[in-house]
This record gives structure tokens, C-alpha cells and sequence, in this order.
């Protein structure tokens, strides 16, 4: 189970600071804020890229959308797939 800690909140200078316990403070002096658009939940990253995750699902979803035929579940999509198939390595003995 992952392992939660307890930072804490102060104001600083007119704006609210985390302090972070030793076992989770970020190396450098710049730090990437944003909340979640789905749960509200703040998060704190030392890597800019993650900053949109739920934009990079909707648009694989949006492209696996359009690749289904009219009235088609994402089952029957994935079940048609043709590396779905077995197909026999024709250089091995049969067994």
C-alpha cells in the first residue's frame, strides 16, 4: 500500500506554503501546481509534463471513438482487432 504523509499548510507573506516532511520534499527550487479537474485534489510535481494527463486520455479516447463503427462497444473494437489473432510462427517445428 502506497504510503501517505502529512504535510503542513502555513501562510507566508500573503500566500499559503506547504511544508513537506523530509521523505517527500522535491530536489531544485521550482515546483509545478495544478488541481485535478475530476476530483479537485491540488497536486505538486517536479515535472511539468504531467501536468496534463486527463487531456492525453481524451484525445485517445476521441481518436478510439472515431475508429468505432456506429453503435459498436469497446469490446467489439478490441475483440476485431486483428493482433488479436494468433498467428502461427511458420520458422518454429510444430509441437
Amino acid at each position: 500500500m502506497q504510503q501517505i504523509f502529512i504535510g503542513k499548510l502555513f501562510e507566508h507573506e500573503g500566500d499559503q506554503a506547504v511544508q513537506l516532511p523530509p521523505e517527500i520534499q522535491f530536489a531544485g527550487d521550482t515546483l509545478y501546481a495544478w488541481r485535478d479537474e475530476a476530483t479537485g485534489n491540488v497536486i505538486l510535481s517536479s515535472n511539468p509534463i504531467v501536468q496534463v494527463p486527463h487531456e492525453h486520455w481524451r484525445k485517445i479516447f476521441a481518436e478510439m471513438d472515431a475508429l468505432r463503427k456506429p453503435g459498436e462497444s469497446y469490446q467489439e473494437y478490441m475483440d476485431e482487432r486483428p493482433m488479436n489473432e494468433i498467428i502461427p510462427d511458420e520458422s518454429s517445428p510444430d509441437v
